[in-house]
């Protein structure tokens, strides 16, 4: 549901599976922090969309903890400390998967519950009953640098 897949075609012979897989583990890292980053610091999806804004009870719940009353996520930060690189396998090729995993304990008025990451991260891109923003997505400028690094270090046969 809340998944950033990326494809790499298998026309070609893959060369050292157990380093490239271990590139492409780099690669997808890399990429999970560029998208943490942007969203954090910019409040802008890989489409240029802007996060919608707080409501004024959380904006001043965030104020009163000392956090930026902005929808970035950060209230405690084990969101985006969540987010999960997995590469995958297969005939199609090879994918690096990009995932918020786990849960944490929140308060809710007095009771504490878990919330899972992926129901945190639905809150981020879904405002008004329709979704604003693709919170996974990449920038063209993303790709393009993933692209440019996966020509210099993916050892092809």
């Amino acid at each position: 549901m809340f998944k950033t897949k990326v494809r790499f075609s298998k026309s070609k012979k893959y060369g050292n599976a157990r380093r490239n897989k271990a590139l492409l583990a780099k690669l997808g890292t890399s990429l999970a922090d560029s998208i943490r980053s942007r969203v954090v610091n910019k409040l802008r999806d890989g489409h240029g969309k802007r996060l919608a804004p707080l409501d004024d009870e959380y904006a001043s719940s965030k104020r009163e903890r000392g956090k930026r009353p902005v929808r970035d996520g950060l209230l405690s930060g084990a969101m985006w400390d969540a987010l999960t690189v997995a590469i995958g396998r297969s005939r199609k090729g090879d994918t690096i998967k990009l995932y918020f995993r786990g849960s944490q304990a929140v308060d809710r008025g007095d009771q504490r519950t878990r919330v899972p990451n992926r129901t945190k991260a639905a809150g981020l891109q879904y405002n008004d009953g329709g979704r604003d923003v693709w919170l996974l997505s990449l920038t063209q400028a993303e790709i393009d640098r993933a692209t440019e690094w996966l020509r210099k270090h993916l050892h092809l046969l």
